[in-house]
């Protein structure tokens, strides 16, 4: 059986700490994206603000009003984090990080448990260099930390009958998610949990014991300890809360296309895309296991490998949790990409299962495997010497990150060629982790000014803020289309102060604004509205016209 080396190992955790590492000195980066991160962040700081720890609040409509569109767990951590560290991208972005270290130390546990050291190590590097938990590990979102109530039941659930603490944790990390999404995290774990028991009965004609060992009477306690007072109080404070988010929050987006959002427009997808979404959500993971699957094909799509599936629990377990997300979406028609997170420590668990069984039949180090690894790696070198000038060409990306991107691809192209290290599969999946994390932090680098300055509202109140008159009190409109982002930052300014103003297309006409921020793609709209506007400045995406206000220098 292979065993790697304790200096592979220390290499992983080394490569884990660079990782980590990578994703928090970026954290800041790029400023807050409307609409999704400028919502969040913004409900967060009115919270604050208004020193209200039970109802969100949402500026909406040119007014301050209740949030029933989320519960209030994550916006907690977000304002701990602002009280922590300011007002400021870093803070808002912060639990996420915080809560994919959490997620990434519940994954090694149970690797850990379940296999040793090694495979800790592995499913944590493959679950922090896939693509989508890198970068929405430094987003202001709610989705890693709805996934770490996940990942918590998930986990206890598995170990469950190892300790009756794990029985305990199951239904607190159920409470956990229930309180940062909704009734969607016990869907979302019963996906992987209902599955997996009905499949464990059929093959050995008994109920697993995980079943039998949690606490029946404790754990419906604990979690309705953790739920239940918020959302009474929150139905106490704005009646039809509950009416409003279980089902148009919860179930209407899953069965209908118009199901009420009340806050935006929901992102319809073709029916299946999930699947295809799993791809990019997983890189560079994915291509590996594709390449894998084709060349083992032989010996997994058969008759016996589904039989020897239904009798490796762990296997089974990790495979379902894999596929839970994705599979729950085939059908539905309103979801992002995000919605597949929580399967993602399920498909670095299932990694180190198959790593585990591959191990155990002394095939790790078979010819194909370690092909497969090595053609990966030099991959991902040349995607990050070419990356760099796609960026440059198509969004006008910083050069000197993007230069040094381009040398930094070259450098790993021309090692990967020379080097035998690579024939040793456990560190080629280490190089490919810090690889991935390399391409992951220049792609944040190049990208950072075009998404700031066409993607959220910072850089164009700054510019707004250049043509006040000293010592006024500058107030800028955004018609047709309104940035959440600008009620975190537009308040944040103090030289000048500023009030922003949502403006509908009565107000266009005469702006109750000293200046009117709008998209390009919107110009054409307001000019049409008013012809004789006179446009002051423009950054990105942004145009700035003049209102009806005195307070900008003539």
């Amino acid at each position: 059986m292979y065993r790697p080396s304790q200096t592979l190992l220390n290499r992983s955790l080394l490569t884990l700490a660079t990782i980590v590492l990578i994703r928090l000195v970026t954290l800041g980066l790029p400023d807050l994206l409307d609409s999704t991160e400028g919502r969040y962040a913004s409900v967060a700081k009115f919270m604050l603000d208004r020193d209200d720890w039970v109802t969100p609040w949402i500026n909406f409509h040119g007014e301050e009003q209740p949030y029933k569109g989320k519960p209030p767990l994550h916006f907690w951590l977000m304002d701990i984090s602002y009280l922590t560290f300011g007002l400021n991208n870093f803070s808002a972005r912060l639990p996420s990080f915080i809560s994919a270290v959490g997620i990434g130390v519940l994954l090694a546990t149970l690797s850990a448990t379940l296999f040793g050291g090694a495979a800790a190590y592995l499913a944590t590097l493959i679950f922090a260099s896939s693509t989508i938990i890198f970068y929405l590990s430094g987003a202001a979102v709610l989705d890693i930390t709805l996934t770490f109530g996940i990942t918590m039941a998930l986990v206890s659930f598995l170990l469950a009958d190892r300790s009756r603490y794990w029985g305990h944790l199951f239904f607190i990390g159920l409470g956990l998610g229930v309180l940062v999404k909704g009734p969607i995290a016990v869907i979302l774990a019963g996906c992987t949990i209902a599955p997996w028991l009905l499949i464990r009965r059929w093959g050995t004609g008994h109920w697993p014991p995980q079943l039998r060992s949690l606490p029946w009477i404790v754990g419906p306690l604990l979690f309705l300890a953790t739920t239940l007072p918020w959302y009474l109080w929150a139905e106490h404070r704005n009646p039809g809360f509950l009416k409003y988010f279980f089902w148009n929050e919860n179930f209407g987006r899953f069965f209908s296309k118009e199901y009420g959002d009340e806050y935006g427009v929901g992102h319809q997808q073709p029916v299946g895309i999930a699947w295809l979404m799993m791809l990019p959500a997983l890189f560079p993971w994915s291509l590996i296991l594709i390449a894998l699957l084709v060349a083992l094909r032989k010996q997994l799509f058969t008759r016996a490998a589904l039989t020897a599936l239904k009798h490796d629990p762990i296997l089974l377990y990790a495979l379902i949790w894999a596929i839970s997300c994705p599979a729950l979406l085939t059908a539905a028609r309103q979801y992002t990409a995000t919605y597949l997170v929580p399967s993602m420590p399920g498909f670095a668990l299932l990694a180190v299962v198959l790593w585990r069984r591959q191990a155990e039949k002394s095939e790790l180090t078979g010819a194909a495997t370690t092909k497969i690894l090595k053609w990966a790696y030099l991959l991902l070198a040349v995607t990050l010497m070419i990356l760099p000038i796609v960026l440059i060409l198509k969004y006008d990306s910083d050069r000197s990150s993007a230069v040094a991107g381009f040398i930094a691809g070259a450098l790993l192209l021309a090692l990967g060629i020379k080097t035998s290290v690579l024939e040793k599969p456990i560190a080629a999946l280490t190089r490919i982790t810090i690889y991935s994390a390399i391409l992951y932090g220049f792609a944040t680098l190049c990208l950072d000014n075009n998404l700031s300055i066409n993607r959220s509202s910072l850089r164009v109140l700054t510019l707004a803020s250049s043509l006040a008159k000293p010592g006024s009190t500058l107030s800028v409109g955004f018609p047709f289309y309104f940035p959440f982002s600008a009620t975190f930052y537009g308040p944040l300014m103090t030289s000048p102060n500023m009030t922003i103003v949502q403006l509908d297309d009565e107000q266009v006409l005469v702006p109750p604004t000293d200046l009117i921020a709008v998209r390009r793609r919107n110009e054409a709209e307001l000019l049409e509205l008013d012809p004789a506007k006179q446009k002051l400045a423009e950054v990105g995406q942004w145009r700035i016209y003049r209102g009806s206000g005195s307070n900008i220098k003539n």
